[in-house]
């Protein structure tokens, strides 16, 4: 049998997304999210900076719980997860604990050989993950970094079987992320994350440049890479992003894109998310 292209969504589409996933978008929500109400990473004008006007503190919120979903094509992926400030706020220094988990389904074509002939086969899979990790978040003036470790278990399913996917079955492993946040001034600030787990060499980095319109509204440009043993994609997109208060200031975000994709055979497909983290 001979693949011919496959477009699927693994477990950070980060996310990011990745990240990004993208599990790059999965990071870049979970990044934002945490730390854009700082009274450092909040837009003053510059009335405000010639009158040297004490910043407000913000609330001390040690936990925040996000969920989100992702489309690319006809694939569609669902996740959420917990971040936990272990000694601080999140807002402050300290450690951290992440809880995550996500399900996706998508389909690719190829092509099998069935009584010795070469037949054209759509194959349809369903991806599910679960990561526990263990970090700690610095800062020192406008720059955050934050670094993850822990485990990571996914699980991949193929129909028809495909003995050409190097990506199918349910393995454990383990994984690491990289989170920087950078204010490059009052309006601008820039944000780059990246992620690997052993389990099928999975990967996703992300970078996110972002404008604040006002004082809790951004727009920006991301741009991205995510893969597996079996399939790499770059991704491109436009960003809006909110922070609102639901039962605190400054305790809900919204972050909302659309771009394209593009797998390794540069194969076009528009993809969306939406994400919303809630910090208590």
């Amino acid at each position: 049998m001979v693949r011919v292209k496959q477009r699927c969504w693994h477990y950070n589409a980060m996310m990011l997304i990745a990240l990004s996933l993208t599990p790059a978008f999965f990071l870049a929500t979970i990044s934002v999210a945490e730390d854009i109400s700082h009274p450092s990473h909040a837009y003053r004008s510059s009335s405000q900076r010639d009158k040297k006007m004490e910043k407000p503190k913000p609330n001390v919120f040690a936990h925040m719980t996000w969920a989100g979903a992702q489309i690319v094509g006809n694939d569609w992926s669902v996740y959420t997860g917990t971040s936990i400030a272990l000694s601080s706020g999140l807002h402050e220094n300290g450690w951290r604990m992440r809880l995550i988990s996500g399900h996706s389904s998508y389909s690719y074509n190829g092509t099998a050989t069935i009584q010795g002939q070469s037949t054209p086969v759509t194959y349809r899979g369903t991806s599910s993950f679960g990561n526990m990790l263990l970090g700690y978040r610095w800062q020192q003036s406008d720059l955050i970094l934050k670094v993850f470790a822990g485990l990571s278990a996914i699980g991949h399913s193929v129909e028809p079987t495909d003995p050409n996917n190097a990506a199918i079955g349910t393995r454990y492993g383990g994984s690491a992320a990289l989170e920087t946040w950078f204010n490059l001034s009052d309006r601008h600030w820039l944000s780059a994350d990246a992620t690997y787990a052993t389990v099928f060499n999975s990967f996703n980095a992300t970078v996110t440049s972002g404008y604040r319109v006002w004082q809790k509204f951004s727009l920006g440009l991301s741009a991205g890479v995510t893969g597996n043993d079996d399939y790499e994609a770059v991704r491109g997109a436009g960003v809006a992003a909110a922070e609102f208060g639901l039962l605190q200031q400054n305790d809900s975000y919204l972050r909302i894109s659309a771009g394209v994709s593009a797998d390794r055979d540069m194969d076009l497909t528009p993809y969306a998310s939406v994400s919303f983290a809630f910090k208590y």
